[in-house]
């Protein structure tokens, strides 16, 4: 396996919007218990994503919970509980490619590279006055993302609309399936 970047890069092209419903209020959700045996993998993972700019200290008036997934390599996976939120944001109506659609354009080709984009979400930036609504609350602190985060609605919409207007330009070699990338050829 080629790994080009151990952090997710930064796409220009577009950025996570929230639109929010009429009624919403922001609101004070209280923090998840995080186990004893896995703070200290929580405490490291906050701090990278500190350190990389993927998310920053908040004052925002609305917080949702951060919840921690047991990976089965035995890992952590942080993800934040937007139901709230999410209850409140307008759908993006931009289509989710169709598997079958991507599988059949590339089931007649000769030579397929495939790629997976690391943290794919991460590398489409929140817009700026959206991300108060991002914010989420775990030991004791308050953070807010600049980068999308995974569990928020529309998030894999922004992603997919990111990856097809990078790829539209080339569409006789290169198609993807929200964050799985492949490259294709024929003989000659």
């Amino acid at each position: 396996m080629l790994i080009v970047s151990e952090l997710p890069g930064q796409i220009t092209c577009v950025e996570h919007t929230v639109s929010l419903k009429p009624g919403f209020k922001p609101k004070q959700i209280r923090e998840y218990k995080v186990p004893e045996r896995l703070k200290p993998e929580v405490e490291k993972q906050l701090e990278e994503m500190l350190e990389h700019g993927i998310v920053r200290e908040s004052t925002s008036p609305m917080c949702s919970p951060l919840v921690c997934v047991l990976k089965k390599d035995g890992g952590v996976r942080l993800v934040v509980d937007y139901r709230y939120v999410n209850s409140f944001t307008v759908a993006d109506a931009f289509p989710i490619p169709d598997i079958e659609d991507v599988i059949q354009n590339l089931g007649i080709k000769h030579f397929i590279s495939s790629f997976d984009c690391i943290q794919g979400y991460w590398q489409t930036p929140v817009r700026e006055c959206d991300k108060w609504l991002t914010a989420f609350v775990c030991m004791g602190r308050l953070l807010e993302c600049n980068c999308t985060p995974f569990g928020m609605r529309n998030a894999g919409q922004t992603f997919v609309r990111a990856m097809q207007l990078i790829l539209r330009k080339m569409p006789e070699f290169a198609d993807s399936y929200v964050d799985d990338c492949a490259v294709f050829s024929q003989l000659l």
